[in-house]
């Protein structure tokens, strides 16, 4: 019987010290992150962590509902309070990316108008699935395609695609900056922009449909890991917004942007250019990187539209053999 009491005991310190650790573990997952994205002084790093915040968020609501489970807000209340806030945080900064402009009111009258769909992919430069391409094309049937990282080997699969797309501004390389446009309807004007020395080129034209002439531009920024790269995707930002400040609408913007919407310089971008991410009133299409478990993915592959310019689908499509998922919206003016 003493045996059995001991045992028992025992048992309950084991129990308490296991539920502690939980306590413990739940409170390091959710809450030094989120002080983390707001106190660390240099600019780089807090942005790593935003690209991150949807993972974070996972963690603190995985935490959040561990300790609801464990009823820690009786033992715990504050600690409980804390991991809370922490997950409505990373809540409240990524709902803030997808407001419902430009969606509100405007998807239940797509047949009343006439559309403009456009898909946007960054197709990886050691990709060579081109029946996978070609597949979700003749799958979504686009008006514009905008591609990204387009090499020299894409050139016999694009060129059968002519009798869809006989418009096409091709820019290929052997490298990580080739870039774009296909299109059902006439290329007036095409030409490369310079955005900053040592990036990727910006390819701007204008495509002539029968209701009205669109401004297309489709840009790749640099990724934001190194220092160096992080300071070029700042001043390509503030490039890109400056030019689409000034396009004739309406008008597009698409493109691998290296960055999430919730990051505050796309944030400062998306004002400054008086453009739109077009996912906003939708979930985060996770983009990026297709390689990867779908909770490590991350949103970085966007279109923008002007004002005045209703949207009424947007959705990630099917992979295409990249490590980046394409992008397609419905739109109207």
């Amino acid at each position: 019987m003493v045996f059995n009491k001991m045992s028992l005991k025992r048992s309950d310190k084991y129990q308490l010290a296991a539920k502690n650790l939980t306590v413990l573990a739940c409170t390091s997952v959710s809450i030094i992150p989120a002080l983390l994205t707001i106190i660390i002084p240099s600019d780089h790093m807090r942005d790593l962590a935003a690209q991150m915040r949807l993972q974070l968020l996972y963690g603190a609501l995985t935490a959040s509902l561990l300790l609801l489970t464990l009823k820690s807000f009786k033992d715990h209340p504050r600690l409980f309070a804390a991991v809370v806030a922490a997950t409505l945080s990373h809540i409240f900064i990524v709902a803030q990316a997808y407001g419902k402009w430009p969606l509100v009111d405007q998807f239940d009258q797509p047949a009343t108008r006439s559309t403009l769909s456009v898909m946007n992919s960054n197709l990886y430069i050691g990709n060579r699935y081109f029946d996978h391409f070609t597949a979700v094309v003749e799958g979504t049937k686009p008006d514009i395609i905008c591609l990204q990282e387009l090499t020299l080997e894409w050139k016999p699969t694009l060129e059968k695609l002519k009798a869809e797309y006989p418009y096409q501004a091709l820019y290929p390389t052997a490298g990580y900056d080739g870039t774009g446009i296909l299109s059902r309807y006439p290329i007036a004007d095409q030409q490369l922009l310079v955005i900053h020395q040592g990036s990727f080129p910006m390819l701007l034209a204008r495509i002539v449909t029968p209701v009205k002439s669109w401004t297309i531009a489709t840009v790749h920024t640099s990724t934001p890991m190194m220092l160096e790269r992080f300071n070029n995707r700042t001043l390509e930002f503030r490039t890109i917004a400056k030019i689409a400040s000034k396009f004739p609408s309406p008008a597009i913007l698409c493109g691998d942007f290296n960055c999430v919407p919730w990051s505050q310089y796309f944030i400062e971008m998306e004002k400054d250019s008086g453009m739109k991410n077009s996912g906003r009133g939708s979930l985060p299409e996770l983009t990026w990187n297709n390689d990867l478990w779908w909770f490590v993915r991350i949103p970085i592959d966007h279109m923008l539209v002007s004002k005045g310019v209703a949207v009424h689908e947007h959705k990630r499509l099917a992979p295409v053999g990249s490590d980046h998922f394409p992008v397609f919206m419905r739109i109207s003016i």
